[in-house]
């Protein structure tokens, strides 16, 4: 019964995942990246998207309730801030630049200031390629163009049932005919000389 019930609840978040990646653009990024989230910000009736550019320092997979945090120096200050990777006030997430760190979480950052809160960027060839990433939703091809491609081939044939090709095999053979008959007397010819001595 639990094995079922963990099933559907499964599914019913790959849906989710699903429907919310068809109009998000989110890259896939990781702690230390200097990440670009681009917020859907609702004013009254107005709707506006709102950048928030920072530091990742900390990122949790847990299916749907996914979540990161950012961090970044808003005069003099850091703010922080944690948002729901799979939610539909985030327009888009942008990785700016790839960070060079060796830790999943970077809480060591609240504590530094300056240019001792900097991160190295990845500069080593093992950055990401950023369009490989990008959520795209999957897209059927009709099968239309298999037709064109029937009516294609019935054109060759009768191309095919030339008659040239019937006038190529007769010389042919009456050419190894005509060999085969002059071959035969002069075996007999030679055959009854022989007799003779």
């Amino acid at each position: 019964m639990e094995q079922a019930m963990n099933d559907i609840i499964k599914n019913y978040e790959k849906n989710q995942i699903t429907e919310i990646l068809k109009t998000s653009k989110i890259t896939d990024f990781n702690p230390g990246d200097t990440v670009k989230v681009n917020i859907k910000i609702k004013e009254g009736d107005k709707e506006r998207v709102q950048a928030f550019q920072g530091i990742c320092i900390a990122k949790k997979n847990n299916g749907l309730s996914s979540s990161f945090s950012v961090r970044k120096i808003s005069s003099g200050e850091g703010v922080e801030r944690v948002f729901p990777l799979y939610s539909n006030i985030i327009e888009s997430i942008e990785r700016v630049k790839t960070g060079d760190v060796r830790r999943a979480k970077l809480y060591y950052l609240r504590n530094l200031s300056g240019k001792k809160a900097r991160i190295a960027e990845r500069t080593d060839g093992r950055s990401y390629n950023d369009a490989q990433f990008e959520s795209q939703p999957e897209i059927t091809e009709p099968e239309v163009v298999a037709e064109p491609v029937a009516e294609a081939a019935p054109t060759p044939e009768p191309v095919s049932e030339a008659v040239p090709e019937t006038v190529t095999e007769t010389p042919v053979e009456t050419a190894q005919e005509k060999p085969k008959d002059n071959t035969a007397p002069e075996v007999e010819v030679v055959a009854e000389e022989a007799d003779k001595k």
